[in-house]
């Protein structure tokens, strides 16, 4: 599917017509995700993977302060 959006309003509203959520390349914010159920699927190149934060937690949980 392909949108041509004159402005972010067009675009937003294209995306919530058909339950979409999309990133613009030029800045790569994005549209309407806050209206997106949480199970939809999505791809965001700045949200890491689930096992990479469970990976870094046991990380930061095994770090010892010294003083």
């Amino acid at each position: 599917m392909t949108y041509h959006a004159v402005d972010w309003e067009a675009a937003a509203q294209e995306a919530a017509f058909d339950g979409l959520c999309f990133c613009m390349l030029s800045d790569g914010r994005f549209i309407n995700r806050q209206a997106m159920p949480a199970d939809t699927p999505r791809r965001c190149r700045f949200d890491p993977p689930a096992e990479f934060l469970s990976t870094l937690a046991a990380c930061l949980a095994d770090l010892t302060v010294t003083d």
